[in-house]
């Protein structure tokens, strides 16, 4: 009777167990990049979903007077990057002009004391600068990286809006509107 293993016998399952282990490694490997990817897709929703709450909770603000809701865009653009608004503010029956707009990888909102000639009747504004003087900023969101949003319509009830995000060379896109419920 002997005692032990051969070479050989060591050898075979040192061969086994490095198959094995060479195995499992790249089960782990592979799964561990799709969790990476699944990760990153699940971060850019959030930031899909964050612009998309601001914009809908910003813009159903608007009104309660169509005339006074604008598209806006920067001169030598064709997108429209911003929209302008009138809040009637109830319990001191004051109106004020704001402007939702994205700038510079944030979305921005301003404020200022209302004035008609802070509108259009063509619905259209077309600005040299986003953020002109004598405005208040009163939201200002961290940069995102690749984020971008416009406007594609104004209607008589609702307005609509695009939201794209471009991370790792994929584009994410998504589109939504607003009710006006409060528009006489």
């Amino acid at each position: 009777m002997r005692k032990g293993f051969t070479l050989v016998e060591m050898l075979i399952t040192m061969l086994v167990f490095s198959i094995t282990l060479v195995a499992i490694m790249s089960f782990f490997t592979k799964t561990a990049g799709t969790s990476l990817k699944l990760l990153n897709r699940v971060d850019t929703y959030g930031d899909l979903f964050e612009a998309n709450s601001i914009l809908q909770q910003e813009i159903s603000k608007a009104g309660p007077d169509i005339r006074y809701i604008n598209l806006v865009k920067v001169k030598g653009e064709t997108k429209y990057r911003g929209l302008r608004y009138s809040v009637f503010i109830p319990l001191t029956k004051t109106k004020i002009t704001k402007q939702i707009y994205f700038y510079n990888g944030k979305i921005k909102v301003w404020e200022k004391n209302f004035q008609t000639s802070d509108f259009s009747k063509e619905k259209v504004i077309t600005v040299n600068n986003l953020e002109p003087s004598g405005v208040n900023i009163i939201l200002s969101t961290t940069p995102k990286e690749g984020l971008e949003f416009e406007f594609t319509s104004l209607g008589t009830r609702s307005i609509s809006y695009k939201i794209t995000i471009n991370k790792n060379g994929t584009k994410y896109e998504h589109k939504s509107s607003v009710f006006l419920i409060n528009i006489r």
